[in-house]
């Protein structure tokens, strides 16, 4: 009796035993210009704080990472990632595995982002913040309230989903998004400021206790005072810029 063919693979694919048990988030959006979001500059530039790390070593095989990345997708899933360009990141703030994979396929328009990590929160804490990353660059994507990102546990090769939320997109400019949700603190401090601001800038008092000085003192001392709430409302812009809900997740 014949012994069977040994299984072979691409190069740097070689699968490992037994099948990692791992989490992963899956998101998928669709490109306007892929010629732009195709570039690994774009990414550069979206992510600073990541790391990028080569795919292929020099003899043109899968890098160490990037095959132990592939090992964990099964046979449909992995087409589907090396179906264009990839790109491979590390998170070097988090646990290992701290990979993320970005497949980029020009035929269909598919960006396809896969972060793998160890723990629920953080797995959903850094989905959270790429996607802030992504709707930050909203111009170069399709982004809707369908787009969803889902969580999913392997276990032997098997894939649970733990759970999806939806992507919440920005329906309006980063600005006009924080203006709709603090229109009367911003009029008031506009009323009370560039009034002010006009006296005290063209306004020049004949003496400090004429009638005009006395205005153009109290004038002042409101001006002093509404700027303080200037600068809490610039506070208040970073942080609903960092905070915005980006991610509706779905209740186990």
């Amino acid at each position: 009796m014949t012994a069977p063919a040994p299984t072979t693979y691409p190069l740097g694919l070689q699968p490992t035993y037994p099948h990692p048990t791992f989490l992963r988030s899956i998101t998928t959006v669709h490109a306007r210009h892929m010629e732009v979001v195709g570039q690994e500059g774009f990414w550069r530039e979206l992510l600073p704080t990541w790391t990028f790390l080569p795919v292929h070593s020099p003899s043109g095989e899968y890098s160490t990472r990037m095959a132990a990345v592939v090992s964990r997708l099964n046979e449909g899933a992995r087409q589907k990632a090396l179906a264009g360009t990839t790109l491979l990141l590390e998170d070097v703030d988090r646990p290992s595995p701290n990979e993320c994979l970005i497949s980029l396929n020009p035929e269909t328009n598919e960006v396809a982002i896969r972060i793998f990590g160890r723990f629920l929160t953080d797995i959903q804490s850094t989905s959270e913040w790429f996607l802030h990353r992504l709707l930050d660059a909203q111009e170069q994507f399709v982004i809707t309230p369908h787009t969803r990102c889902f969580i999913a546990l392997d276990v032997q090769g098997e894939r649970t989903d733990l759970t999806t939320g939806r992507v919440v997109p920005l329906r309006h400019k980063l600005w006009q998004g924080f203006y709709r949700e603090h229109v009367y603190n911003v009029n008031i401090t506009a009323a009370v400021v560039l009034p002010t601001l006009w006296v005290v800038l063209f306004l020049t008092p004949d003496a400090p206790h004429s009638p005009l000085g006395k205005f153009y003192g109290v004038c002042e001392r409101v001006l002093s005072a509404a700027l303080m709430n200037v600068f809490l409302l610039i506070g208040q812009f970073y942080s609903y810029r960092k905070g915005r809900r980006v991610v509706e997740w779905e209740k186990p």
